[in-house]
């Protein structure tokens, strides 16, 4: 490697551990916000910008009658995202939703649900016997990606 490319792997790493730190500034500054829609909009423009992922926001397909978070590809595939951050632990039912818009969408699209405080005891066991196209990730995990502990591609 060069000394300029050195420099500019250096450099984008000194600003991805700066932004990070602002991000999860911001994270946890949020987590006592009311208005649920900043929080939301919080985790999909900045996050995934931040670790270099190209990503669609919210929008509407089949006619209007399935919204869809967020959308990204990484490494050949297409990823649905949706991001819940309610106080309640997040259940089955709501990744049914998420489930049914994986089964309208094309072979190589997997899903990832962010469940800021985290799942019920009944959707791992569950995950595992039906629903294998979906990533699971909490505020844990997502705290560990913004202290540059690992990237979000590796989580």
């Amino acid at each position: 490697m060069t000394a300029a490319a050195a420099r500019r792997k250096a450099n984008r790493e000194a600003s991805l551990i700066r932004e990070s730190a602002l991000l999860l500034a911001q994270f946890e500054a949020h987590a006592v916000e009311d208005n649920l829609q900043t929080r939301g909009y919080l985790l999909e423009d900045r996050l995934f910008v931040l670790h270099g992922i190209p990503i669609l926001r919210g929008f509407r397909r089949n006619s209007g009658a399935e919204q869809i978070d967020a959308a990204f590809e990484l490494d050949g595939w297409q990823y649905v995202v949706e991001c819940r951050w309610r106080t309640k632990l997040a259940d089955i039912r709501e990744l049914d939703g998420l489930y049914g818009q994986l089964e309208r969408s094309g072979m190589q699209t997997m899903g990832l649900f962010l469940s800021i405080n985290g799942w019920s005891d009944n959707v791992v066991p569950v995950m595992k016997q039906n629903h294998k196209r979906i990533i699971l990730m909490e505020g844990h995990d997502l705290s560990t990606v913004l202290r540059s502990r690992s990237t979000f591609a590796v989580c």
